[in-house]
């Protein structure tokens, strides 16, 4: 069994009366991008599942042979969790 199976038995025994049916995690380089994209699973019915993740990367300076590389900016990376849930009203 996967973390992500494993993870979605419990939240639906946390939510009695809900089943997940689809699992999906939202991912931007920034924060404009991952609210245009959660906007658009909220309309296709997602809801979120947890909060927001934010990874940070500094600025890293390398030097690589005689050549020196500066890479131009710190990394921000942010993502959200989705799930779709199908209640037991709604199974056949």
């Amino acid at each position: 069994m996967t973390g992500v199976q494993t993870s979605m038995q419990i939240l639906t025994m946390t939510n009695p009366g809900s089943h997940i049916i689809d699992y999906t995690v939202v991912t931007a380089c920034n924060l404009k991008y991952l609210v245009e994209s959660a906007s658009d699973h909220l309309e296709e019915g997602w809801q979120p599942l947890g909060g927001v993740c934010l990874t940070y990367e500094r600025n890293i300076h390398r030097v690589i042979g005689e050549s020196d590389i500066n890479l131009p900016n710190d990394f921000e990376h942010y993502a959200q969790a989705f799930v779709k849930y199908e209640t037991v009203g709604d199974r056949q």
